[in-house]
């Protein structure tokens, strides 16, 4: 797996598993989000939508929106079925990618905006 200079999971690495595992595969996986005061959340992914567009200026730079739906596990237990995390939207995620956007070669994620709950996940 690529990692970011920080050690966290590289955009490149979480955009190929969402295609892989997800789009081709359709298999679920658990994404972990590390937050402030050194909580860790980690949600089943089961669903997934995403668009990349080209830069206007470099070539092999894609911007990319991504959005996820995970599964809430604060749920009651007697819940049939499943509670969208973080609500029924899902959780955008925006970050650019090098190279072919169907297999990227690196990529970096964008700036956390207020509206961003999460911020980008730390590992798969």
């Amino acid at each position: 797996m690529v990692r970011s200079t920080n050690g966290d999971l590289s955009p490149a690495d979480f955009h190929r598993m969402l295609l892989e595992w997800l789009g081709t595969k359709e298999r679920g996986f658990v994404i972990t989000f590390d937050r402030a005061g050194g909580e860790v959340w980690s949600n089943p992914v089961y669903r997934f939508d995403t668009q990349w567009v080209p830069d206007s200026v470099e070539a092999g730079l894609w911007h990319v929106e991504t959005t996820v739906w995970m599964a809430d596990s604060d749920v009651p237990p007697d819940l049939v079925g499943i509670k969208p995390f973080p609500g029924p939207a899902g959780q955008v995620l925006r970050y650019d990618l090098y190279g072919d956007p169907q297999d990227p070669t690196d990529g970096t994620w964008g700036t956390k905006t207020a509206a961003d709950r999460l911020g980008p996940p730390s590992r798969i």
